[in-house]
């Protein structure tokens, strides 16, 4: 008679083996689920819910003067991190945020430089499928570099800037926007500008649920070249909204008040391959 081959016998070892790897897969993903949250938030910024208003502007003017003329003179497109300090309403220095070539990082002064968030310009090309507009900047963790909240420009010359705001969790659906920001001129302001009381004569209002929580805007300053953006809140306006206009107020002091940055990062972006890369529209 034939014999069969004898059947291999199951090592204890796999089989061990085989079901500690889905303990392990199981642990991992309820870890994800767990963890995932938490990666997507910020930490409480108590400096930043503590005050009803914050300045921005450059530590050392030389600083950007220093980086054009490198642009200028020797094509160059990275320059050294330039400072900024930021103000609450008592005057007192609570973060600084510190530009490259490529993003801002801004830290907490009375956390030893304590990492609070980054924030970097997008690239306008990578359009969302439920998102109109083009996208303009984003927030992203300061650990993970995970987006948080990204800024949508949209583009209609013949109307005021206007911007939506959305998390990065719901830009992959039909998510009304969380803040909405509107800008806003006026003769007085393009007067002040004219005098040369202020670098800009446009302001911006942000808005959620059609209610103003915060305004952006230049501050008027009549002894310096210093080109400064003010923000005030709401007394009701809670951390993500106000971490949102503090941001984009770091985004205006690229657009409104030092453009030749904007500039140098957007040849920066071309030079590393960026073939997708469209130039920011600046403000006329």
């Amino acid at each position: 008679m034939e014999q069969h081959p004898q059947q291999r016998k199951k090592s204890p070892t796999a089989s061990f083996g085989r079901k500690m790897s889905h303990a392990i897969s199981d642990r991992a993903r309820r870890c994800s689920v767990a963890v995932a949250p938490q990666l997507r938030k910020l930490d409480g910024i108590e400096c930043l819910m503590e005050t009803s208003q914050l300045t921005i502007e450059i530590v050392n003017e030389n600083d950007v003067i220093l980086a054009a003329e490198r642009f200028g003179m020797h094509n160059a497109c990275e320059f050294a991190p330039i400072s900024m300090r930021v103000v609450n309403h008592a005057g007192t220095v609570i973060m600084t945020a510190r530009l490259n070539c490529d993003e801002f990082v801004v830290y907490d002064v009375s956390l030893e430089a304590k990492r609070l968030m980054a924030f970097a310009l997008s690239d306008p090309n990578a359009r969302t499928p439920m998102v109109l507009g083009s996208p303009v900047a984003k927030i992203k963790h300061p650990v993970t570099g995970m987006k948080l909240f990204i800024f949508v420009q949209l583009v209609d010359p013949s109307q005021p800037a206007v911007y939506h705001v959305y998390k990065t969790t719901n830009e992959k659906e039909k998510h009304p926007p969380i803040l909405v920001i509107e800008e806003r001129r006026s003769l007085m302001m393009r007067a002040l500008a004219g005098f040369g009381c202020t670098f800009a004569d446009e302001t911006f209002s942000i808005k959620k649920d059609g209610q103003v929580i915060a305004d952006v805007g230049p501050k008027l300053n009549y002894n310096s070249n210093t080109n400064i953006y003010s923000i005030s809140f709401n007394q009701n306006a809670g951390q993500d909204e106000r971490v949102i206009a503090f941001n984009f107020g770091l985004l205006q002091m690229l657009r409104g008040a030092y453009p030749q940055l904007l500039h140098i990062m957007e040849e920066q972006r071309i030079r590393k391959g960026a073939s997708s890369w469209r130039r920011i529209p600046l403000y006329e």
